[in-house]
């Protein structure tokens, strides 16, 4: 038997394969036996006259539909989506994501089964309401207000109003420390 470090890895990597090969047929038939267990249960609501939730369009849901229920102790769609926009800001130093990269992001994270209609709609919603902005297709978190009507949100979440226009000194009436006036002629 060959013990080289280059052999050793080869046959690591031979077994990891493989394992991942079994892993996949694996997720296919349970996949396979869900979608025949939701089959059954229709049918058995049906038959049954047993009432169940409807879409809207006539379609029994469940629960344990893949996608359509988020997972226990996730966050909310908008807190997600803001806490990705906050982390690719600050440590990938780019401005935003597009949907199918929230979606990418929630998925490894949050929720697997996630599907795009459940980040990008909420996104759209968000931005609709300025809790996002947009350019192009990517979404970014919201410039900070500077106006002198904005309120600006503190790290404790408390907003100090900011002075009104008519309380702000024009150039002419300030003056510099040592008594002349600023900003004058």
């Amino acid at each position: 038997m060959d013990t080289s470090p280059s052999h050793l890895i080869a046959n690591r990597r031979s077994e990891i394969e493989r394992q991942l090969s079994e892993l996949a047929m694996l997720t296919g038939r349970l996949r396979e036996e869900l979608k025949e267990l939701e089959m059954a249960e229709r049918v058995l609501a049906r038959l049954s006259g047993e009432a169940r939730a409807s879409t809207g369009e006539g379609e029994a849901t469940s629960s344990h539909r893949a996608g359509t229920t988020k997972p226990e102790g996730t966050p909310t769609v908008p807190e997600m989506i803001l806490t990705l926009l906050e982390e690719v800001k600050d440590h990938e130093r780019r401005p935003g994501l597009e949907p199918k990269e929230m979606v990418q992001k929630v998925a490894e994270r949050w929720w697997p089964e996630v599907k795009p209609e459940a980040i990008g709609s909420i996104a759209w919603r968000m931005w609709k309401r300025k809790q996002l902005r947009k350019e192009g297709s990517i979404y970014m978190l919201p410039e900070t207000n500077k106006g002198p009507d904005a309120s600006t949100p503190e790290p404790s979440g408390v907003l100090v109003p900011q002075p009104h226009e008519s309380e702000i000194l024009s150039a002419e009436d300030r003056q510099d420390p040592l008594g002349g006036k600023v900003g004058g002629t």
